[in-house]
């Protein structure tokens, strides 16, 4: 399955992580060609309808039965992105917006199955310990 899509003249790809400061699920996106960091493909706006974990990411299905998890996309710093994704097979818009500042920001629905091999799994391993340890 190939992820890779261009945006603004670059080769990237999703790296599904997660917020440190409330663990909701945070889409980032790599260049192809040194694996740095380009760009925050979703914000971090606080809202239960983004609320997940980890394992239980594999869980929530839509009513075809893919898993699932919600974001919201950065396009205030990504203009244009909503077009790039619309070819997308690993994700799709929900039609639900919040207003950040002055910004709209769209939510969009992450299908795991399609992310999960570009996913940061040390992250959640991490996540997972400080979890059990409370």
């Amino acid at each position: 399955m190939d992820n890779r899509f261009r945006v603004q003249g670059y080769v990237v790809r999703p790296l599904v992580t997660m917020y440190g400061g409330n663990h909701q699920p945070a889409v980032m996106l790599k260049t192809e060609s040194n694996n740095m960091l380009f760009a925050h493909l979703t914000v971090n706006l606080e809202d239960p309808d983004c609320d997940w974990h980890p394992i239980e990411m594999f869980k929530e299905h839509d009513e075809n039965g893919k898993a699932y998890f919600n974001q919201y996309v950065d396009t205030n710093n990504l203009p244009g992105i909503e077009d790039i994704l619309k070819n997308a097979d690993w994700c799709e818009a929900t039609g639900k917006t919040r207003q950040s500042g002055f910004c709209t920001y769209p939510m969009y629905r992450f299908y795991s199955n399609r992310l999960e091999c570009c996913s940061d799994f040390k992250n959640w391993r991490e996540y997972m310990s400080e979890v059990s340890d409370m």
